[in-house]
């Protein structure tokens, strides 16, 4: 009878330890009334962005060099160097071609690349960087010079027709006196984007009267991403971009912008997600980056390519 008593005490020890760690990996979000589980399964953990073994050592076989250009669609953006943060003006020199690149189009797929010399474009002097890479895809195509996982994770995406949602980014453009009922998302993504694991969400959402993103905007217009992320247990809106117009704009009191979110990444290599934007214009576009720092959200790099 002792020994099946100790067994007993054994299994209810076990079981309650399981338990707790269970309790550990949810984290309750308030505002959605959903629960984030932050479990990794070992199938995500694989699925870093790199699909085999092969494509993997091929990475991981290069040589690279201690700095690391970024490079988006072409466009250099900037870098990276012991976990600083370069500008385009103070990475162009240290570019000197033939650099290797770990290439990542907008279903993480990889392939390896080699990168040219910096060219400058003859109307507006942006920095391009022709990589040469197997990749084949019609949509984004992010490249940095480093041997690093682009991801720990894939971004979950998320229904944009979803009533919650709706209801936040119609909050936060009353905020800027805009009244929309009914605002236009056009993507959601969930994902640990620091590393802190409690998932944060990110949210796209714009709608414009005219076409295209014009010189004088009009009433109603709206581009704005943000992000939602729990902080000291409450939910907070963090504004990454936010043109919103509750008024026509007059020409040459400053262009309308088209925010659109093209990748999420890690470009330095410190296991943390950045969000890589693009900020478009009538006579031209814009690519920045930005980093996640506790509450705050910062630019880190970027680039120009329009008058």
């Amino acid at each position: 009878m002792r020994r099946i008593f100790i067994l007993l005490f054994i299994i209810i020890f076990l079981t309650s330890c399981t338990n707790t760690k269970s309790e550990r990996n949810e984290v309750s979000d308030t505002a959605e009334g959903n629960v984030v589980k932050n479990e990794k399964t070992k199938e995500q953990s694989i699925n870093n962005g790199l699909s085999n073994d092969t494509e993997k050592s091929e990475i991981d076989k290069l040589s690279y060099s201690d700095y690391h250009p970024v490079v988006v669609d072409g466009l250099l953006i900037g870098g990276s160097k012991t976990n600083e943060w370069l500008k385009v003006e103070n990475i162009t020199s240290l570019i000197k071609g033939n650099e290797n690149y770990t290439v990542v189009d907008d279903k993480y797929d990889v392939e390896t690349g080699i990168g040219g010399k910096t060219e400058e474009d003859e109307v507006t002097s942006a920095e391009y960087i022709n990589i040469e890479t197997d990749i084949d895809s019609e949509g984004t195509i992010v490249s940095y010079s480093g041997s690093w996982k682009p991801i720990n994770q894939e971004p979950q995406k998320l229904e944009t027709e979803n009533d919650t949602y709706k209801k936040i980014t119609s909050e936060i453009l009353m905020n800027h006196g805009l009244v929309v009922n009914d605002p236009q998302i056009n993507a959601i993504y969930r994902l640990d984007f620091d590393g802190d694991t409690t998932d944060e969400v990110l949210i796209e959402a714009s709608y414009f009267k005219d076409d295209y993103p014009s010189p004088a905007p009009r009433k109603g217009s709206y581009s704005l991403v943000f992000l939602r992320k729990i902080v000291d247990n409450e939910v907070k809106n963090i504004e990454i971009l936010a043109d919103i117009y509750p008024e026509d704009l007059l020409f040459g009191k400053g262009p309308s912008y088209l925010n659109k979110i093209l990748s999420i990444i890690d470009l330095n290599g410190d296991g943390r997600m950045e969000i890589v934007i693009k900020s478009i214009y009538y006579e031209g576009y814009g690519i920045i980056v930005y980093e996640l720092n506790g509450d705050k959200i910062e630019a880190v790099i970027s680039n120009v390519d329009g008058v």
